[in-house]
């Protein structure tokens, strides 16, 4: 759940962590080499996912010319970079996440405050994040 102004151009992705297998392919489509981390290699991904859904275009057909981060924030941080706003937020252990939100202002770091955690009956996750930008 993430609670935004109505306004306000959001994208999401969440994927859980495969075996490197899966992932044959995707290296060369982000970076023309060979990334040898599947981990950064998805979070790379997710970051791509999550901001063509935000642009409402789909994938394009170079992902590398999408404007976004190639490395990972620290754990509850933001980088606003080329008008959009990227948000490091708690994931669950064995999924890699990126969330955009479109944002005006100058290209920045900050730190994201998280006021809630808890898990429901269900085991559902949820976080309330504070970003002070």
């Amino acid at each position: 759940m993430c609670d935004v102004g109505e306004m306000d151009t959001i994208g999401i992705d969440v994927e859980q962590m495969r075996p490197w297998s899966e992932h044959e392919g995707v290296d060369k489509e982000i970076e023309g080499d060979t990334l040898r981390d599947p981990e950064d290699l998805l979070g790379r991904w997710t970051r791509i996912e999550a901001l063509a859904k935000a642009m409402g275009t789909g994938l394009p057909d170079d992902v590398r010319s999408l404007p976004v981060p190639t490395e990972p924030l620290p754990p509850n941080t933001w980088r606003r970079l080329k008008g959009w706003l990227w948000i490091e937020a708690p994931r669950p252990a064995d999924c890699v996440a990126a969330l955009v939100i479109r944002s005006d202002g100058a290209d920045a770091i900050g730190t994201c405050d998280v006021l809630e955690y808890q898990i429901d009956q269900a085991g559902v996750r949820q976080w309330t994040i504070e970003v002070a930008t």
